[in-house]
């Protein structure tokens, strides 16, 4: 079942630019909301807790039943000025503007492993993170072309479903490009030298990729094999220093990762989750050693061809 079809989208509201996703149209139908409550239990079924916390308002109808099925407390967490006792506060931002959620200090104790539906989507997390980081003039688009700072533009790009979504993925991978941004606006000298090797070598990468994806099949047909060999190894060449770039670069995406993207997860989210945004980081750091391994096979695929033309 896609829960998305259940989900009523009403642009404009409640300001123009906002689109804003109504979901008592899930919760009136009644296979869609059991079907949303089993995905929310198993997904639960991933970490201990012995407390469930709900942000006001959405977030109590499905904690409450959360609760209900792993018999667990619940703990509100409220608009400000809503509790009446002694409370810890948080803001945050909201596409519209920004809020704050309180909670009662009693709620939670210090050894407590607390299961939170999460406070915000993705976007709401990357704009107060621009807010605190005083980026200003740094802004996050929606791309389909994956994950990444536009240093040029000053534009942190990021899939567009994980901007909405409320998940750990998506804070950690936009904590970790706008840890780029954060390199670049301190002058990082590494991510300043891969801009450099990027913008100075960028022809050659175009040049093997536009052999391999237009000219290659045209030189096939005329039949001329030493042509052949000589694009092929051009090709080639382009991969390797694909690979030089990306080998010279790693320092780059681990350093946005650890040593900017963690402390700033440590922060802001709860410790049972460390261990879980670590290894997202880790995997957005390790994405130019995938890439490393796929032109190595590529530069090796290429090699077999051209051994094999007379």
């Amino acid at each position: 079942m896609d829960l998305k079809e259940y989900i009523r989208s009403i642009p404009n509201y409640p300001k123009k630019g906002i689109l804003f996703r109504d979901i008592t149209t899930l919760i009136k139908n009644e296979k869609a909301f059991a079907y949303c409550i089993d995905q929310i239990v198993k997904k639960s079924k991933q970490f201990q807790f012995n407390k469930i916390a709900a942000v006001e308002s959405r977030g109590f109808v499905f904690a409450s039943v959360l609760a209900f099925l792993e018999k667990k407390p619940l703990i509100l967490l409220r608009k400000k000025n809503k509790l009446p006792d002694k409370r810890v506060s948080q803001k945050f931002t909201l596409e519209y503007g920004r809020a704050t959620i309180e909670v009662h200090k009693r709620s939670i104790k210090k050894n407590d492993k607390v299961l939170i539906n999460m406070p915000f989507t993705g976007f709401e997390f990357g704009q107060e993170l621009l807010q605190e980081q005083n980026l200003n003039d740094v802004q996050i688009e929606a791309t389909k072309l994956g994950d990444h700072y536009d240093l040029i533009n000053k534009k942190v790009m990021v899939l567009e479903d994980r901007l909405g979504k409320k998940s750990l993925t998506s804070i950690t991978i936009i904590c970790h490009e706008i840890a780029h941004a954060i390199q670049h606006k301190e002058n990082y000298k590494p991510l300043k030298r891969r801009n450099v090797i990027i913008k100075n070598t960028s022809w050659i990468t175009q040049l093997g990729s536009g052999i391999l994806l237009i000219g290659f099949p045209i030189i096939f047909a005329t039949g001329s094999y030493g042509f052949i060999k000589i694009c092929l190894a051009i090709a080639a060449f382009s991969l390797l220093i694909s690979i030089i770039i990306q080998v010279l670069t790693l320092d780059v995406e681990f350093d946005a990762s650890f040593n900017r993207a963690y402390p700033i997860i440590k922060q802001k989210v709860p410790i049972q989750y460390h261990k879980a945004c670590k290894s997202i980081l880790t995997a957005a750091a390790l994405t130019y050693v995938i890439g490393v391994i796929r032109n190595f096979l590529s530069i090796r695929f290429l090699w077999m061809i051209i051994s094999k033309i007379r």
